[in-house]
């Protein structure tokens, strides 16, 4: 059984260039052991691939190498809109299954490999080829119940398939102790892995400006990662309201309405960058923000941005969720939005460069290649216990 630990299959719903986010980090480095990754792109959404560069495709099995990483692309999901939304959504999951089975039975995925899946609204298609890998891992990201604006449009019950997808997972991974801990009450066989950083990807900048920072007025405040329901747009109003001497920066995707802010006149937004840019982003700022919701979501997520703030030893003052208490040492908690704002006005004011060193520290213990070597650990003892 211990030769099916050299082959990891990866399901997940968007294209690889799309963005870069734990799944990608993970395979990344997984392929940098040298296992053979294969990352499936699971009836990709056509707007995200578009942006990712690729064709439409409806109708076939494609497949490319790229960073080491098999890629294979199922065609594209139908968009579902109304008044046919039901419909469309019952097409996607239907076709779904068949190119499942498909790539199964015509040899695009090894037979008995490794099996991880990261988002509970592809079990459905996945099920039905369970018992042709060797092992099933549920990487759990994100509170999908705390998501039900987004994961409940189409009448899908989440909770329900997650806890599906639980009870046939040979392996639970959290990002987050909350996560983990409801994990373990369904499965004895659950582990906190959280987030991390490509550490040596963002110090290669280390002591560099960047050509950009002239075009704002300084100070530069800066948050990076995608405005979505999770983000707290009062508090990141709050902040540029009272410091209007600072230019607040605003880098990502923008899922919400921020007609508020856009009225700001010391208010930029860049919109979604390359992820090839996102260092040189971050080194712009001279503050950087977490102003994540204390919702069910908000306190069950392990922010990616933390660690990249961190590794290029940037003074971040985040709200107050669990996982970015646990890093209270080198970040500033803020209870409420008054300290919020009067720990950025004095970030921005004091560092030393202990302090740097020490977020820098942090961050490299954290690391991307960490996570994936104890991801491999806890698969590998999980294999020699079964045989």
């Amino acid at each position: 059984m211990l030769e099916s630990f050299e082959n990891i299959v990866m399901f997940n719903g968007s294209a690889w260039g799309y963005l870069w986010d734990r799944p990608r980090a993970i395979a990344n480095e997984i392929s940098k052991s040298g296992k053979q990754v294969y990352f499936v792109e699971l009836m990709p959404f056509i707007r995200q691939s578009l942006s990712a560069g690729r064709r439409i495709n409806f109708h076939s099995v494609q497949t490319q190498k790229v960073d080491n990483i098999n890629l294979i692309t199922t065609p594209m999901s139908f968009p579902v809109r109304r008044p046919l939304e039901n419909l469309l959504a019952y097409l996607n999951l239907n076709r779904g299954k068949y190119y499942c089975k498909y790539i199964m039975k015509k040899g695009y995925i090894p037979k008995k490999s490794i099996c991880i899946i990261h988002n509970p609204l592809l079990w459905p298609m996945i099920k039905p080829i369970k018992d042709d890998f060797s092992l099933i891992c549920y990487d759990n990201m994100d509170d999908w119940k705390g998501l039900e604006t987004d994961v409940r449009k189409f009448g899908l019950d989440v909770e329900a398939l997650e806890n599906d997808l639980v009870e046939n997972s040979h392996i639970v991974f959290s990002v987050s102790s909350i996560l983990d801990e409801r994990m373990k009450q369904k499965n004895n066989n659950s582990h906190l892995i959280p987030n991390g950083v490509d550490f040596d990807r963002f110090a290669q900048l280390e002591g560099k400006l960047s050509i950009l920072r002239e075009e704002y007025r300084k100070p530069i405040i800066g948050f990076i990662g995608t405005i979505a329901e999770w983000i707290d747009l009062s508090l990141i109003e709050k902040v540029a309201k009272e410091i209007l001497n600072a230019t607040v920066l605003l880098v990502g995707p923008i899922h919400e309405d921020v007609t508020s802010l856009e009225k700001l006149p010391n208010v930029k937004f860049l919109g979604k960058v390359k992820y090839d840019e996102v260092p040189s982003y971050i080194n712009l700022f001279d503050v950087c923000l977490n102003p994540f919701k204390k919702t069910d979501a908000g306190n069950a997520a392990d922010p990616i941005k933390l660690y990249e703030y961190l590794a290029l030893g940037k003074p971040v003052v985040s709200t107050n969720i669990p996982e970015a208490i646990k890093l209270k040492d080198v970040i500033y908690i803020a209870d409420d939005e008054k300290e919020f704002v009067d720990k950025v006005k004095h970030a921005l004011n004091y560092q030393t460069h202990e302090e740097v060193s020490r977020r820098k520290e942090i961050a490299k213990k954290n690391s991307w290649r960490k996570r994936s070597e104890d991801i491999l650990s806890i698969i590998k003892d999980t294999l020699e216990g079964r045989l």
